[in-house]
């Protein structure tokens, strides 16, 4: 009986913790940051991986697959409206969480202007082994 609830315990404290790690959560600021760049970084890489994938890759503002790698303050004195700098690293997917690479993106954002994509960077690829999304390949990635 005593293995038993020595067991339990450890099973308990070990599921407690391993919840506790994974809440990883992005702060408010992050949130809004990536709700006004997100369209411009699913556009990017659609387009991107339309070349190499069939069909759309999934990426989703979540702290395992988005994350804001920078942002700087380019406002220079002379201007009211002020520049920004987000650079945001995603990791796309395709089907249940196949990773398909690793993107950084650089976004310009400016109150008169809006949203600009200044550069893209394919950081790195990652072998697709599932079988059934094997099919969405059109060509090997760089």
């Amino acid at each position: 009986m005593r293995k038993v609830f020595i067991l339990m315990c450890f099973v308990i404290v070990l599921q407690n913790t391993c919840y506790a790690s994974s809440q990883v959560e992005l702060s408010k600021e992050e949130n809004i940051i990536l709700a006004l760049v997100w369209p411009r970084v699913t556009d990017v890489i659609n387009a991107y991986y339309s070349e190499y994938i069939s069909g759309k890759v999934t990426i989703t503002p979540y702290p395992y697959y988005a994350s804001i790698v920078a942002l700087t303050d380019d406002k220079s004195d002379s201007d009211e409206c002020g520049r920004y700098t987000v650079i945001v690293e995603v990791t796309p997917y395709i089907g249940a969480h196949n990773p398909v690479g690793r993107d950084r993106i650089t976004i310009s954002v400016d109150a008169a202007y809006g949203t600009q994509v200044c550069k893209f960077q394919h950081l790195e690829s990652y072998e697709i082994l599932h079988p059934y999304q094997k099919e969405r390949i059109i060509k090997p990635l760089p």
